[in-house]
């Protein structure tokens, strides 16, 4: 089953960065040209005009370098290409948080995207930014004195530049003064050019009207907390 994205969005990216689908396509093939092989960073071989289209009116077929490859073209995070609402979540969320746990990769098609998701100390997974974007994922870590002040809920304060782009935020915490010092992803916002979509890691969905390149996330203040981000100039 293909990972249904936002044919619209794509369309624009494509437009902006290329002009045309088959803007796209030439310049896919020079960059497979530009490689030994178009498999030889990661991304997959070039592909025809033909079958950007069937991408965008039937998504994205569910393969790590198919939908990385595709993504980092446009320079945007899957994640923020995906089509998804309320019901969406509602109907998937809990088959896909299972499988996961139970590292069943084969049964699920947005098994691609678990790799932004993996619990790990050195979270964000830096290959898989390298090996597609060629740059590292953009961090920023909140320190604060849990002593002071932990467990209550605290507004994030977001600036995207340019509103047009979209724009995946991904967010993990750890536990501090205690050996297990595991980043764990508990949360993702997208930015898009109207709206402000939030998912957590329970399944909890909001999407809000946007206005303006800034906007504010609130979030649990734990104990230690870091966002990340594909995309530069992002505050």
């Amino acid at each position: 089953m293909p990972i249904p994205i936002r044919k619209s969005l794509a369309l624009s990216l494509i437009k902006d960065r290329y002009e045309s689908v088959d803007g796209l396509v030439v310049e896919w093939e020079h960059r497979d040209q530009r490689n030994s092989s178009g498999k030889s960073n990661g991304r997959p071989d070039s592909r025809h005009k033909a079958t950007i289209y069937r991408w965008l009116d039937h998504g994205i077929p569910s393969r790590a370098d198919t939908v990385f490859g595709f993504a980092s073209l446009l320079d945007v995070d899957p994640v923020a290409l995906m089509d998804v609402d309320e019901e969406y979540i509602y109907s998937q969320f809990g088959r896909e948080r299972r499988l996961y746990h139970l590292r069943r990769p084969t049964s699920t098609h947005l098994a691609p995207l678990w790799a932004i998701y993996e619990v790990d100390s050195g979270w964000p997974n830096q290959a898989l930014a390298n090996t597609y974007y060629g740059r590292n994922w953009y961090t920023h870590d909140f320190h604060h004195d849990p002593a002071v002040i932990s467990d209550v809920y605290a507004a994030v304060m977001l600036t995207t530049g340019d509103a047009a782009a979209p724009r995946a935020y991904h967010l993990a915490y750890r536990r501090s003064g205690v050996a297990d010092r595991t980043w764990r992803p508990y949360g993702t916002v997208v930015a898009l050019e109207d709206d402000i979509i939030l998912v957590s890691e329970s399944g909890h969905f909001q999407q809000k009207p946007r206005s303006g390149d800034r906007f504010a996330v609130e979030t649990y203040f734990g104990l230690g907390h870091r966002l990340i981000t594909a995309q530069p100039d992002a505050d």
